[in-house]
């Protein structure tokens, strides 16, 4: 075992950090009225205190202090949820803390056999407050989530090494790296995002033992799914989010990208005509559009990329091993006719194995599978748009419109000819400068939402409700969206086309 007794820069920072919080100002009213009670801050808190790191997800072990007194105590200082208390744990409202959904986790100290069937929910739980903090640290994934510090003495308790291997960068499980993923199979995931998210290594025994379970992370029990897909979805997006590079490496070398994301696996053997896409087979193209996610040109129009661009990239040609023709007799070209379409469709039958929709709405982290499908589904243009249908798509939705002009970015900055050029004039002419004329329109439009000409206009110049009526409001708007913005002259225009037409 490993502890600072005495403090240490880190610990003195540490301390100096969680004393300004206001969720956590009641630890020392607890400690000074229960004397013989040790606090614990552990898991994530601490390992992202030591990196300085943000993280406002508490939790807490308290070791010395019968459940019964623990529970009287913090009802003193705040509200008590024992929703969890039969697994010894408590949730914990802080009395200063105005946001009512806000909870602290308090638990008793435990040891946990597990069933070995791959759940994390298939686990017998013993919690006793005489339980030493190691034995209970012993039970964690990986080393720098089994460290603890001791709110009262401020010293950092370290049986597992998980200070080296933060400093290190190196992923390592606690004790048997095979024990652990049979645990819990969503361990797997957990070491993919941790290696992405710390820009870390995976320790070479913990990284053979999780290739060995990669192939279970679809298991079920009792027809119910040991990782739910929920829980993939979100360790893959923050993964994602953090590194999409690095994500698709650590996926597909461990085996788990062919497991849970076949439909991207395939895209490594599936070719493209060279003289279109010399970049490679339509995997390296994908790799390629994901890298131009933080190149400057990209940074500067669309800012950082959020999920859904990011997984829009990804996918966007998910379509393309199902529509692949056979080489052209004439001139060896491959084509990929409505792999748009397919790829959109591809989208809501992933949810079986993962879910990229399951976090909050409001959260970084969830995306709605319906935006994304809609995003494959228009990322290709084959010539001019109309104005209107550049505000249908880029402009009425604006968060869905920029990502799928991100999307298109990309795209068109990823794919580079025989001659090693890439896109970018095609993605000018056709999607950026018609996109930016619209935009224009509608800033010197008065009332850009709503269009100068309305039904009520036409029908008192003696327009009949009807098809023509809905198709001269269409066409009004056109004209609106390519920099007019007399009404009159619009109405003329209307009017005379009509006219002639009759």
């Amino acid at each position: 075992m490993t502890q600072e007794c005495q403090t240490t820069p880190i610990t003195e920072r540490i301390s100096a950090s969680w004393e300004q919080e206001p969720c956590l100002a009641w630890i020392k009213t607890f400690l000074d009225e229960v004397p013989e009670a040790s606090l614990y801050m552990v898991g994530g808190a601490v390992r992202d205190s030591i990196l300085e790191r943000p993280n406002k997800d508490y939790d807490i072990v308290a070791c010395g202090v019968t459940p019964e007194k623990l529970a009287a105590q913090l009802k003193k200082i705040g509200k008590v949820d024992l929703v969890g208390v039969n697994f010894g744990v408590f949730k914990f409202h802080p009395a200063n803390v105005s946001n009512p959904q806000y909870f602290i986790d308090i638990a008793l100290p435990r040891t946990e056999i597990p069933a070995g069937t791959g759940g994390s929910r298939d686990v017998e739980v013993a919690s006793d407050p005489h339980t030493p903090i190691e034995t209970d640290l012993a039970r964690r994934d990986f080393t720098f989530n089994a460290l603890a510090f001791n709110l009262r003495t401020h010293t950092l308790i370290d049986p597992h090494g998980g200070r080296a291997d933060l400093d290190a960068r190196v992923v390592r499980a606690v004790g048997d790296p095979r024990a652990r993923f049979q645990e819990d199979y969503t361990r797997v995931l957990r070491a993919l995002r941790f290696a992405v998210q710390l820009d870390a290594k995976i320790e070479p025994d913990t990284w053979d033992a999780l290739k060995q379970f990669t192939g279970n992370l679809l298991d079920t029990r009792e027809n119910k799914r040991l990782v739910p897909p929920e829980t993939i979805g979100i360790e893959f997006l923050k993964a994602l989010h953090a590194d999409p590079l690095k994500t698709l490496e650590l996926w597909d070398a461990s085996g788990a990208l062919p497991i849970v994301m076949p439909e991207i696996a395939t895209l490594q053997t599936c070719e493209q005509s060279p003289d279109v896409h010399s970049e490679g087979t339509v995997w390296e193209h994908t790799l390629t559009a994901l890298r131009v996610l933080t190149t400057k040109d990209f940074t500067e129009r669309f800012g950082n990329a959020d999920l859904l661009t990011q997984l829009g990239v990804l996918l966007h040609d998910v379509g393309k091993p199902i529509t692949q023709s056979e080489p052209d007799p004439k001139n060896g070209r491959i084509h990929f006719f409505g792999h748009e379409k397919e790829g959109a469709q591809i989208i809501p039958r992933m949810r079986e194995r993962i879910k990229f929709d399951s976090a909050q709405e409001h959260s970084p982290f969830h995306v709605s599978m319906d935006d994304l499908a809609w995003i494959i589904e228009n990322h290709m243009v084959s010539g001019a748009m109309r104005a209107s249908t550049i505000e249908r798509k880029f402009i009425t939705r604006a968060e869905r419109g920029k990502a799928l002009q991100a999307v298109m970015f990309c795209d068109a900055y990823g794919t580079f000819d025989a001659q090693g050029r890439n896109g970018a004039e095609g993605y000018k002419q056709f999607v950026e400068n018609p996109i930016n004329k619209v935009r224009v329109a509608l800033q010197v439009s008065a009332d850009a939402k709503n269009p100068l000409v309305c039904a009520a206009d036409l029908m008192a110049r003696g327009v009949k409700p009807g098809p023509e009526l809905g198709a001269l409001l269409k066409e009004a708007r056109e004209i609106e969206l390519n920099g007019e913005h007399n009404k009159e002259k619009i109405m003329s225009a209307l009017l005379k086309g009509a006219t002639n037409e009759s």
